[in-house]
């Protein structure tokens, strides 16, 4: 007897093996899928499975298990068996720029800046990163690179890029001022020096300037530009500007001194005279013009030579005007009649007109027989003196004084030895000059 059996189907093994996947931090997760092996009976994954399969939660960097999720099976004719899959999440960069930067010379520096790009999510600067930015080190004008410094990641999530800068060092204004200065006209300049302004670093003028300051040309008096000649910068460290100083040129003072002067009553007045002191820069006398004047009066006396229409032709000095005294004296007996006298020249000690210099401004004239040794008067300087002539007449016994004036001449002889009228030249028809003056002691003024 044949008895019907029983045949058990069981259900097939069926393995779904999560994928593997991964993504940069911040992004996006991929589609997730899987493989499945052990289908049977030309069966399709989607018509025995349904569900989706699903990972660890997380978005910081790491692997993370691709679970099983809600994928199930529709059909009875499989056991399911699933394999995880995995994400893993990689790094992003974060890239950070310096910023360029720039500060003037000697003064602190600024703070180094940056910008950052790559951040994700709500992700901050601040939270991924700390440290500072550094620059190359130096103080000097000059461009240095900025670098990343101590400048890091804090965050595992990014890998960090860096793009350099530069830093800037740009001169410092330097200000140069000239000083003001003066002197008197014909004096030496005086040295000329100024003031600094902005200064760094400990810096001093001496080690940042070289060169000398200059004028304007000129010598007359006025007021000159003292301008920067050749100072100039010895570093780079700063932009000099200069501001002219100025240096006033003031009037000399120029003394005119009336001479003493004088003539015996009765006369007329001789060119009064001045001496001047103080001239400078090689000027002459011609700088003074007009003439002197003296009170008006004939009788003996003395007058005051006064300043007239003296005045300067130049505007360099300023006129001091020191008066003189015109002295009008008494004619004196014994020149005069000598003329119709007859007499040996050899045997007169001296003749003189006036009186003696007892006072300064005596107009004396004198003549010595033989002046060898010479007489020394220094009261006779700077006299009006003249030369006596003896001239010979029609007799040789007829001689006569004669005025033979010299005054303005500079009187700079002196006889040497035996005297200019020897015998051998009493014929001629004048006989000698009694009188040499002597330079040092005897003078004439102009």
């Amino acid at each position: 007897q044949t008895q019907d059996g029983v045949l058990t189907i069981t259900p097939a093994p069926l393995t779904v093996t999560g994928g593997r996947y991964s993504k940069i931090y911040g992004e996006m997760d991929p589609l997730f899928s899987y493989a499945v092996e052990g289908l049977r009976n030309g069966d399709a994954a989607a018509a025995v499975l349904a569900g989706a399969i699903s990972r660890t939660a997380g978005e910081n960097v790491g692997n993370y298990a691709i679970g099983q999720g809600t994928l199930g099976l529709t059909s009875a004719n499989y056991i399911l068996r699933y394999v995880d899959g995995n994400l893993a999440i990689t790094p992003a960069l974060l890239h950070v720029t310096a910023l360029d930067a720039t500060k003037v010379y000697g003064t602190s520096d600024p703070a180094l800046g940056f910008t950052v790009d790559g951040l994700k999510f709500t992700d901050t600067a601040a939270s991924v990163l700390s440290g500072a930015l550094a620059r190359d080190p130096g103080e000097d004008v000059e461009t240095y690179a900025i670098r990343l410094g101590s400048l890091g990641l804090i965050s595992a999530n990014y890998t960090l890029g860096f793009t350099s800068a530069d830093f800037t060092i740009t001169p410092a204004p330097l200000l140069v001022t000239g000083g003001t200065f003066s002197k008197v006209y014909g004096t030496p300049d005086p040295r000329f020096t100024y003031t600094v302004d902005g200064l760094r670093n400990g810096d001093t003028a001496g080690a940042v300037l070289n060169g000398a300051l200059d004028r304007e040309p000129g010598e007359d008096v006025g007021n000159y530009a003292v301008q920067q000649g050749s100072l100039g910068l010895a570093t780079r460290n700063y932009v000099l500007t200069y501001v002219d100083g100025v240096l006033g040129i003031t009037r000399a003072r120029l003394i005119v001194t009336a001479d003493p002067n004088g003539k015996v009553v009765g006369e007329p007045d001789p060119l009064l005279t001045y001496r001047v002191d103080g001239l400078k820069n090689g000027d002459g006398i011609d700088v003074v013009t007009g003439q002197l004047l003296r009170d008006p009066g004939e009788d003996i006396g003395t007058f005051p030579i006064r300043q007239g229409n003296l005045s300067l032709l130049s505007g360099n000095y300023e006129l001091q005007f020191v008066e003189g005294l015109f002295t009008i004296v008494q004619r004196p007996s014994g020149l005069d009649t000598l003329t119709a006298q007859s007499y040996d020249p050899w045997r007169i000690d001296y003749i003189q007109r006036g009186r003696d210099p007892d006072t300064p401004g005596d107009a004396v004239y004198r003549t010595t027989r033989y002046e060898n040794p010479y007489i020394p008067d220094p009261l006779m300087r700077s006299y009006s003196l003249g030369y006596v002539m003896i001239e010979k007449g029609a007799a040789s016994t007829d001689w006569r004084a004669v005025d033979n004036d010299r005054t303005g001449q500079h009187a700079d002889r002196r006889p040497e030895g035996a005297p200019p009228c020897a015998a051998a030249s009493l014929t001629d028809a004048v006989a000698c000059q009694a009188q040499g003056f002597l330079t040092d002691y005897w003078t004439t003024r102009r």
